[in-house]
């Protein structure tokens, strides 16, 4: 009885055996996928690192954070980067910015006089009526470092800029953004520029970044993170 023979087939590279070849071939898939990740990540995610206290107490000064760059979607509270223009200087160099959206096209503002405080200063209240509703509510801002008041001293502008707000309904265009820093009281934000352009949001706060882990280190590196 004649034992039957196996031929073992050509592998998919000359001079090599079916099983190298599968081996070299996982090998090779799994370097291009490692690469798509890293290359997906570079593009979708980025490092910044913050400067100032505009952001007290949510952010510390020189604080790193990743941001997820250029959001499809931007939500009443979400913190974004706003790109920089001639108005946002910072030593005669235009920078970016970091706030707050207090409100999306198709909202109002309006600005109030709310109680006295502790200082004997006068606090102000922030109301929203959101796009395709008729009531103004009240927005409850439990982030906040301090109350927004009248009489502080603000980086740009006289310290009553505030006046100039009060009691009148402000409009936020289709594809805009009204942001404001957390820091009410030493932040120079919407209440001096105007709502910003949708495009001008390039991104969106993910997470914080543990300044120790070498992680962070790696990404500060891979980056070389502008300061916003």
């Amino acid at each position: 009885m004649e034992n039957q023979k196996i031929k073992k087939l050509p592998g998919l590279f000359p001079g090599q055996a079916n099983e190298g070849s599968f081996i070299s071939t996982y090998l090779i898939i799994g370097a291009l996928f490692i690469m798509a990740l890293f290359l997906g990540f570079v593009i979708l995610f980025g490092v910044c690192s913050i400067t100032g206290d505009s952001m007290n107490y949510t952010f510390k000064n020189n604080e790193n954070i990743l941001i997820f760059q250029h959001p499809f979607k931007v939500d009443v509270g979400d913190i974004v980067v706003i790109s920089g223009d001639q108005r946002i200087t910072q030593n005669g160099k235009i920078i970016d910015i970091i706030k707050r959206v207090v409100a999306v096209g198709g909202d109002t503002l309006r600005f109030e006089k709310a109680e006295i405080l502790p200082n004997g200063r006068q606090a102000i209240a922030l109301f929203r009526k959101p796009n395709q509703s008729t009531v103004f509510t009240r927005v409850s801002e439990p982030f906040l470092s301090d109350d927004m008041q009248m009489n502080f001293s603000i980086l740009d502008g006289p310290p009553d800029f505030m006046l100039s707000l009060l009691n009148r309904d402000i409009f936020i265009p289709k594809r805009h953004v009204y942001v404001m820093g957390d820091n009410r009281n030493n932040s120079t934000d919407s209440r001096q520029y105007g709502a910003f352009a949708r495009n001008r949001v390039i991104g969106k706060f993910c997470s914080r970044l543990e300044p120790e882990r070498g992680f962070t280190k790696f990404l500060l590196w891979l980056y070389k993170s502008p300061n916003r």
